[in-house]
């Protein structure tokens, strides 16, 4: 009687331990799914902003503004967050000013970047983008290679004024 009751219990614990591990396992796939969209996301918002000016080729000379990979380098210190490294970078696209770069070199030879308007919260996943992705490895810039002739971000959700901004964006690397 005592291994009837000991064997009931052990399948009991097995099957609650079997059901409760189950919507985790579906939770984390769920989250891991919205984290890689969320990349893939903040990515096509950097090709579709950023890169126009920002190259994403961190071996790309005689540009408008330093590479994506150089701005990486200098605003990711040793043990930065990021969150602080967000905030440097967000705070220096809504201040504009030499003296809130943390790249002086490239304020002299580019001069300042002009002063754009961007939805805060797509500048924070762009930043965790950067903040995540090694822009300066040969692997990141073997895959962006690859890759960069992929269909613009959909525009789906995007305010007009987005979508003006990237097309003006748009123009001006293809003007010069």
């Amino acid at each position: 009687m005592k291994k009837y009751i000991l064997f009931s219990a052990t399948i009991a614990f097995l099957s609650i331990a079997a059901c409760n591990s189950e919507p985790e396992t579906e939770q984390s796939s769920a989250q891991s799914d919205t984290a890689v969209a969320t990349m893939d996301n903040a990515l096509a918002m950097l090709r579709d902003n950023c890169f126009n000016c920002h190259n994403a080729d961190k071996n790309a000379t005689g540009g408008v503004a330093p590479t994506m990979a150089a701005v990486r380098q200098a605003y990711l210190t040793d043990g930065i967050s990021e969150l602080e490294f967000a905030d440097r970078i967000i705070y220096f696209i809504n201040n504009p000013a030499a003296e809130n770069s943390r790249m002086p070199e490239a304020i002299q030879q580019y001069g300042v970047m002009p002063r754009l308007s961007y939805n805060e919260d797509h500048l924070r996943q762009m930043a965790g983008y950067i903040y995540h992705n090694d822009l300066g490895s040969d692997a990141w810039n073997n895959a962006w290679k690859n890759d960069k002739g992929a269909a613009p971000a959909s525009t789906a959700g995007m305010s007009y004024e987005d979508i003006g901004l990237n097309i003006a964006n748009g123009t001006k690397t293809q003007l010069g």
